[in-house]
């Protein structure tokens, strides 16, 4: 699927060659996941204008900008580099504070409580304003990430009854974090496809008594981020691990559909 995927936007990308950073914008930094996700699919990852993404997205071996460690440990240095830049940040109240005090344009990405296609829709119109000739490209990506969906909706005849976890799920104790409410898991909730962990929280610590009773009926799942995409494990207790299985929007959708091509029976 991701190398389908990879096929589809190399194609985009040379059907339409005009897609750019308006030139206005001569520095471009993006610390925020879905962002950069909609700048490679649209064919900016080998623009001059960018300069460095987190060094926490899985950029291609191609990408030779800078790769950056994110969040309040910005060097004082790289931070005076990004004064006459645009930088786009996953959403906190610290780098807010940050940018704020060092003056630096800085858009703020807010994908709390959103699922994949609305990441994707928000991300391509905050990404929209500071580009020119990508509505072409813009809509592939829309038109994929619609694809995806159905593709799911095929493949779930009944609903799967499954518990989602931060981190690689074996045979000894579980991760600590249950993802419950946010990105893939809250979409495959709202449609109707899984039954999940009994909280309304996004993410919380997993109660043993719960969990006690939900093991052997449910699929113990891990989510892991890896360039190589695999499954591991067996049919009650699995990770599963692809490149952007943690960044909100399209990758977790591509990374759900590998799941389900791959997982153990």
């Amino acid at each position: 699927m991701k190398i389908l995927a990879s096929l589809i936007f190399l194609f985009a990308n040379s059907a339409f060659s005009t897609c750019e950073f308006k030139s206005s914008f001569k520095s471009v930094y993006s610390l925020s996941g879905p962002v950069t996700q909609m700048i490679e699919r649209s064919g900016l990852l080998s623009s001059s204008a960018l300069k460095g993404v987190s060094i926490f997205y899985p950029t291609p071996q191609s990408f030779s900008g800078e790769k950056i460690p994110g969040g309040v440990f910005l060097s004082p240095s790289k931070l005076n580099e990004m004064k006459n830049s645009v930088v786009f940040f996953d959403e906190s109240q610290e780098l807010r504070k940050l940018f704020l005090s060092q003056k630096i344009t800085a858009i703020e990405f807010k994908s709390r409580s959103l699922v994949p296609s609305e990441v994707v829709e928000t991300s391509l119109k905050t990404l929209g304003r500071y580009v020119d000739g990508c509505s072409e490209k813009f809509k592939a990506i829309s038109l994929h990430t619609k694809q995806l969906e159905k593709t799911i909706r095929a493949l779930m005849r009944t609903k799967l009854d499954v518990v989602f976890f931060l981190g690689s799920v074996g045979g000894g104790r579980l991760p600590e974090l249950v993802i419950a409410n946010d990105g893939i898991v809250l979409w495959l909730k709202r449609v109707g496809l899984i039954q999940t962990y009994p909280t309304e929280l996004a993410y919380l610590s997993w109660s043993s008594s719960i969990i006690n009773q939900l093991s052997g009926k449910y699929i113990f799942l891990g989510l892991k981020e890896d360039y190589r995409p695999s499954v591991r494990g067996s049919s009650s207790r699995a990770t599963l691990i692809y490149p952007g299985a943690l960044i909100p929007g399209i990758s977790q959708l591509e990374a759900w559909v590998y799941f389900l091509q791959h997982k153990p029976r």
